[in-house]
């Protein structure tokens, strides 16, 4: 890749910033309503930024160009929106055409379509096989008919639903009701994209060395937390708003993120140790509110039919408390299952400096010590040099 070619991504990403901007600035009560509607405008610049450095680093490149049609896909969308007007038109501009169908066609193909072609693609960007290129067919097929949806269906409105007026340019009589053969088409193809794409991903894992397995680990382990964080937000609307909307923000930044950091392979194989952090916490913060949630709420209820201020107060006490004990336990419980050599090259080298307050022997410590890195860092031959003495390295 030539010096233009690695500027022109580079390029792009700065008109996407500069459009993001414009576009905030243009809509001044999306910044000051709240953090998570701020936080959509910079996303399309962050697809693009992080799509840019996987293009330019030679590796893996359709992913690249598709985390940067992702974000170029929503500034498109996130510009259109201005364009939709709040009650029907007499008459429909070009313009408010083309907003209403980016608004109908942003989610599927700007969204849907990248990240199951990413499925079957990540991390190499290859398909699997020439078997599996059938996706790419399947994928060119939901998108051409999300556009002769969007485009053509005699009605157009807004998303919301809130009006219909009549599609200047319509031509397909395609009802709202998933009925006919155009949704029964449309809904196989897309079920056959995820299916087929979760099967790829699970056959690649099998089939593939360490290296890629990790990578595989970061993008897994990205979409765990996206399906948490929505699951709560679609579970509990009304409960912790402001936080469920910014997790569920910074998850999707968290996809693309992650996604970077498989290819590039930055900082890689720290996977096991975030995801054993990760569950780690979570089940110590699920302990210590179910206890209080016992003790400040279930219990007085019980007993007294009532929440006096006491049972609070003690709960939050006991909550302190054991806050180190329960910490730490689960935090070991977690290392032994999600980061193994983790754990087992602390508990060699916690072993080794027991053992080193007893050793007076050289030969003894250095005995010890080559069996330490042998067992926690595994290399192809150890030598331990000390002044006045000689050790051939032990292969």
């Amino acid at each position: 890749m030539g010096g233009l070619a690695r500027a022109i991504p580079w390029v792009w990403t700065g008109l996407v910033a500069v459009g993001s901007l414009v576009v905030l600035v243009a809509q001044p009560e999306a910044l000051s309503s709240d953090l998570e509607t701020a936080g959509y405008f910079a996303l399309p610049t962050a697809y693009t930024a992080l799509g840019s450095l996987i293009i330019t680093r030679r590796r893996a490149q359709r992913i690249g160009w598709l985390l940067f049609a992702v974000g170029t896909a929503g500034l498109l969308s996130a510009a259109s929106q201005p364009l939709i007007p709040s009650e029907p038109p007499s008459t429909l501009s070009p313009a408010q055409l083309f907003a209403l169908a980016w608004e109908s066609l942003s989610w599927w193909i700007g969204l849907l379509v990248p990240l199951f072609l990413l499925l079957f693609l990540f991390p190499t960007g290859r398909f699997l096989s020439r078997r599996w290129s059938w996706a790419g067919w399947v994928a060119a097929v939901f998108a051409a008919q999300a556009v002769l949806y969007a485009t053509f269906k005699v009605d157009i409105g807004p998303e919301s639903g809130s009006w219909t007026v009549a599609n200047p340019i319509g031509l397909l009589p395609v009802n709202e009701t998933n009925e006919g053969p155009f949704w029964l088409v449309f809904g196989w193809s897309l079920l056959s994209l995820l299916v087929g794409g979760l099967t790829a991903i699970v056959a690649r894992y099998r089939r593939s060395e360490p290296l890629v397995r990790t990578q595989i680990k970061w993008v897994v382990y990205a979409a765990i937390l996206f399906a948490v964080v929505l699951g709560a937000r679609l579970a509990f609307p009304n409960w912790l708003d402001t936080l469920t909307s910014l997790a569920f923000v910074a998850s999707l930044y968290l996809i693309a993120i992650s996604i970077t950091a498989a290819i590039v392979r930055y900082r890689l194989f720290e996977i096991d140790r975030i995801i054993s952090r990760t569950v780690g916490y979570a089940l110590v913060i699920a302990t210590l509110a179910a206890v209080y949630a016992i003790g400040a709420v279930w219990l007085p209820a019980q007993l007294l039919g009532e929440q006096p201020p006491l049972f609070v107060a003690a709960s939050t006490l006991v909550v302190a408390v054991l806050f180190n004990p329960v910490r730490r336990r689960i935090l070991a419980g977690a290392d032994r299952r999600f980061y193994r050599s983790g754990y087992e090259a602390q508990r060699v080298v916690g072993e080794f400096g027991a053992r080193l307050q007893d050793e007076v022997e050289v030969d003894h410590v250095t005995g010890s010590l080559e069996t330490v890195v042998r067992e926690t860092m595994r290399p192809a031959a150890i030598g331990v040099w000390v002044p006045g003495q000689r050790r051939d390295p032990a292969s």
